[in-house]
């Protein structure tokens, strides 16, 4: 009678007790307290994408990928400047394209809506090595115009008309601007 009255008391405190814990426990798993926790303190993964020049050559790709992954590591780790981004954002490996440098229309279109839009890219690069001025100024016009239109920046090295940059990125307080504006559409 005894033990009966002290297992009838236990189990009126350990029932209640369990159903708390069976309530909590599922909301406290590791992975959601850990996403909770560090909501407000955790990085935002953010696109980059590259527009590289095609080559056959194995050792070239690989060489730009390779600088392309040490520069945003770099930037990332804040190995040779302290930037103020990267306590909230991280860049990404973005896509990294190669295209040939005097690339149709079509073909320009789409790499920018199947392989860089679809990713939420911020930005793209786009090189060139054309040894042989003036072959690709019009492809290069065509990509920053649909560049302009959606409104993405784009860093480009053009190594045979420097004009047409200039053209299309009048001063670095609208390219700053442009980008300032990425990352706060990226933060909404």
């Amino acid at each position: 009678m005894f033990s009966e009255n002290i297992l009838r008391k236990k189990t009126l405190i350990l029932v209640p007790v369990a159903v708390i814990l069976f309530a909590i426990l599922p909301s406290c798993s590791n992975r959601q307290t850990n996403e909770w926790l560090l909501s407000s303190h955790r990085q935002r993964n953010i696109h980059l994408g590259a527009i590289l020049p095609k080559t056959s050559l194995l050792t070239t790709q690989r060489m730009y990928f390779k600088r392309m992954q040490d520069a945003t590591e770099n930037i990332n780790k804040n190995k040779y400047y302290d930037f103020n981004f990267t306590k909230n954002y991280r860049i990404a490996q973005g896509p990294w394209l190669m295209m040939h440098l005097s690339a149709s229309p079509l073909e320009i279109l789409t790499t920018l809506c199947s392989q860089l839009l679809t990713k939420d890219v911020i930005t793209i690069i786009y090189l060139t090595n054309s040894e042989v001025y003036g072959t690709n100024a019009a492809s290069v016009q065509y990509l920053l115009q649909l560049t302009g239109y959606l409104g993405i920046p784009v860093i480009s090295w053009n190594v045979d008309n420097v004009g047409l940059e200039q053209l299309i990125a009048l001063d670095k307080k609208n390219n700053s601007q442009a980008f300032q504006s990425c990352l706060l559409i990226i933060n909404i």
